[in-house]
């Protein structure tokens, strides 16, 4: 059984969602209730609760505040139920990582079948709890994660970083860095979601050997490692630079996949971590424009910005926000007349693009819309901003992808993810004889691979690659049982480009090879 923690400040709400549905037979118990979330969270630090289902607006401490505290501790599930269609409660809710906003009255059997997803996913983690999460290994890397988030507490860090064999001083200082792994959008449409992960781990491998004598390598996300290299190991940043070459090379070298790398500032004392790696973060998202190589200080020392250009910025990215071409207008020439009232030089405008940039990015990143058709390192984005003569040849820049982000932002209301699963289920139907995979799809319907395979995974419990095993796989057995074609014809004919490929993955499809499949069935033929 899973511990619930229902939280709403109206008793009927809290009655009614005990009574709508069978709790017991979900694998759900609910041991706790709270009337705001003040009450809720000291329920959360005295008893043992695997999901939270709350209210929005509460006395005290709103759900949100509630959400954020949780978060602030730990990764563990939150329902969103509120009588309130609001897209920024929605947004909120999104970021804070909720993994249902419900409408009141909730709809029983759309909670049943969350309740259903969350209760499989509570028991994949306890099982890979039970397997991994007593190694050392594990307990470093979640040591190593709440240490750059900011979440250990200043008199348990040495004594926690100690206890794991992690060499420290408190004001000894510090450097972070963030890898991300540029494979996860290169998946060729035979790798398996193991082979995928065998990849992830070769990386992780590669970087440890690397890193071993100068610092320490934990996970961040499925395709992001983090690093922290302590400054006695280093001496300087361009040290810090070499050595993230050298990790570069190496995984290029050894697992034949790439790598983009955010260096973050120097942290003097241990709890200055979080500072430094959210700068490694943040240099990280303009990857649209430096990918595929490492992204430090260096980039941007040239291009010191004005005093107000973060505020300027946002005034820009809020006009984009509204959708607002006029407005959009009127921003950009009143940024132009106080650049020219500044005489500000050519490097404060490039660092004032930039800046929106990484804005216009990460709106499209927090709507979880694919980006890489807009941000592209490919395009030549960065060397335009770099090589404009003029202010006017900057600023039309700029505005043409305001224009181009507000275009993509009304298409992206209007798209209907389920639209797009069927899209692809059929162009797989068309083309699984083809060399294709998620990339080509991904391509061919303007879509990022990574948010496309999330989303056919979501849709279909299974990976596009999977999916499209099955579909290749389906055929030739029926061709099999059918045809009198000649296997390798047939393996060649349902888009198998290795022989020894086909007959591993059918045997394990059908149970028993494609002869044998073939001559039970003749048998049966025969006997009948």
């Amino acid at each position: 059984m899973f511990n619930v923690l229902i939280v709403d400040d109206e008793p009927g709400a809290l009655t009614s969602l005990k009574y709508m549905i069978d709790w017991e037979e979900l694998g759900y118990a609910i041991s706790g209730e709270a009337g705001n979330g003040r009450q809720a969270l000291q329920q959360l630090y005295q008893g043992n609760f695997d999901l939270v289902i709350t209210d929005i607006r509460m006395p005290g401490m709103s759900g949100l505040e509630l959400i954020q505290a949780i978060r602030e501790r730990s990764d563990m599930p939150v329902i969103v139920m509120s009588g309130y269609e609001d897209f920024e409660y929605v947004r909120s809710c999104l970021k804070a990582g909720v993994k249902d906003y419900l409408l009141k009255p909730v709809d029983q059997h759309q909670l049943s079948a969350q309740l259903t997803k969350i209760k499989e996913e509570l028991q994949q983690k306890r099982r890979t709890a039970k397997q991994l999460y007593q190694s050392m290994p594990i307990l470093r890397d979640q040591t190593l994660k709440r240490l750059v988030r900011g979440a250990l507490h200043d008199a348990d860090i040495l004594e926690q970083l100690h206890s794991l064999g992690i060499a420290a001083e408190e004001t000894a200082g510090l450097y972070t860095l963030i890898a991300e792994m540029d494979f996860m959008d290169q998946s060729d449409a035979f790798r398996t979601d193991a082979e995928l992960e065998t990849t992830r781990f070769a990386v992780r491998n590669v970087m440890e050997e690397v890193l071993l004598p100068y610092g320490y390598v934990f996970e961040e996300s499925p395709n992001r490692f983090g690093v922290v290299l302590p400054a006695r190991t280093m001496g300087s940043e361009e040290a810090v630079r070499k050595l993230a070459e050298r990790v570069k090379d190496s995984v290029s070298t050894y697992v034949k996949t790439s790598v983009t790398i955010g260096v973050g500032d120097y942290a003097p004392r241990l709890q200055d971590a979080a500072v430094s790696f959210r700068m490694a973060d943040r240099r990280l998202e303009m990857k649209f424009l430096f990918g595929g190589q490492i992204i430090s200080a260096e980039q941007f020392r040239t291009g010191q910005r004005t005093d107000n250009s973060e505020q300027e910025a946002k005034l820009l990215i809020d006009a984009v926000k509204s959708k607002d071409g006029e407005m959009l207008a009127i921003v950009i020439d009143q940024q132009k007349s106080r650049f020219i009232s500044a005489q500000a030089p050519k490097t404060s405008v490039q660092a004032f693009i930039f800046e929106v940039l990484a804005g216009l990015f990460q709106l499209i990143r927090e709507l979880e819309g694919p980006y890489q058709h807009i941000f592209n390192n490919r395009s030549g984005d960065f060397q335009l901003i770099l090589d404009f003569r003029t202010l006017d040849q900057g600023l039309d820049y700029l505005r043409q992808k305001c224009l181009e982000v507000i275009r993509y932002l009304k298409q992206l209301k209007m798209s209907s993810s389920s639209k797009t699963v069927e899209t692809v289920k059929n162009l797989i139907k068309e083309n699984y004889p083809k060399n294709i995979n998620l990339k080509t799809i991904a391509e061919e319907i303007h879509m990022n691979p990574t948010y496309l395979g999330q989303m056919f995974k979501s849709a279909m419990n299974m990976s596009f690659n999977d999916y499209l095993m099955g579909v290749r796989l389906e055929r030739a057995k029926f061709l099999v049982l059918n045809t009198d074609k000649r296997i390798y014809e047939i393996a060649t004919e349902v888009g198998f480009r290795q022989l020894d490929t086909f007959y591993k993955k059918f045997k394990e499809y059908a149970g028993k090879s494609a002869g044998e499949l073939r001559a039970e069935a003749e048998n049966a033929q025969k006997k009948s």
